[in-house]
């Protein structure tokens, strides 16, 4: 299986010092080349779809370029999840629902938020169930050395950062989205960060867009370049557009 982490075996360190290269050069060992929410990868890294954006005709802003891209928030706010909600029917819109709900999702590691997020923008009758977003912390928790249950200790976090985006196969009510994400994992060590893939596909129900729980048109794993490459000539080759947020 290709994870983001390795599990480190964490146990009472010799020495801050000695334990901060350990525990670091174990997590920044292997990463997760592809992530839908909901369900990691167990594939193998495959080519690219060469598909360009494309426009959609009825979907607002597709046949546009948007590079860079400034992600807008929904009209509504929940405070509980710490997430927006009614997001205007356009590609920029569709772009900043994905944007801000993998956001939340990806710097999780308590798997009850993450359930009760998936309930949040889970379309109905979706794929999915919002209890297989509960594996996404559940990895991040064991391959960083925590228990699969309590709460997070002092010190121990992660983050994720979309940095570029593309989009496929965009239609006046659907459109899949993916991202480059740089992630972060902190421990009372430091922390290292490695990029990752994450993805959606949204639906329009009339009213909000919704994660419709499919899998995606194609595997995108070799669309990943290292961080600090996100920018370069070769992620423009590889179709990724800057994100402002």
């Amino acid at each position: 299986m290709s994870e983001f982490f390795e599990k480190p075996k964490i146990g009472k360190p010799i020495g801050a010092a000695v334990a901060a290269v350990v525990v670091l050069a174990v997590i920044a060992a292997a990463i997760v080349v592809a992530y839908r929410a909901g369900a990691d990868s167990d594939d193998e890294p495959g080519a690219a779809q060469s598909d360009s954006v494309g426009g959609a005709e009825g979907l607002p802003g597709a046949d546009q370029v948007y590079d860079p891209l400034t992600v807008v928030d929904g009209a509504e706010y929940d405070s509980d999840l710490y997430i927006f909600h009614g997001y205007e029917r356009s590609y920029v819109g569709a772009v900043s629902a994905a944007f801000n709900w993998l956001s939340a999702l990806g710097s999780s590691l308590d798997p009850d938020y993450a359930e009760q997020l998936g309930d949040a923008v889970l379309v109905e009758n979706a794929n999915q169930n919002p209890d297989d977003w509960r594996d996404w912390p559940l990895k991040r928790r064991e391959e960083i050395g925590l228990g699969s249950t309590g709460s997070v200790p002092d010190g121990w976090g992660l983050n994720a950062s979309p940095m570029a985006y593309q989009t496929r196969n965009a239609t006046p009510e659907s459109i899949e989205v993916v991202f480059l994400v740089r992630l972060t994992a902190t421990s009372p060590y430091g922390s290292t960060s490695a990029n990752t893939l994450q993805s959606m596909k949204l639906v329009w129900t009339g009213e909000d867009w919704a994660d419709s729980g499919d899998d995606l048109s194609a595997d995108y794993t070799a669309l990943k370049v290292d961080v600090g490459e996100e920018y370069s000539d070769e992620a423009k080759h590889l179709g990724w557009q800057q994100l402002i947020w």
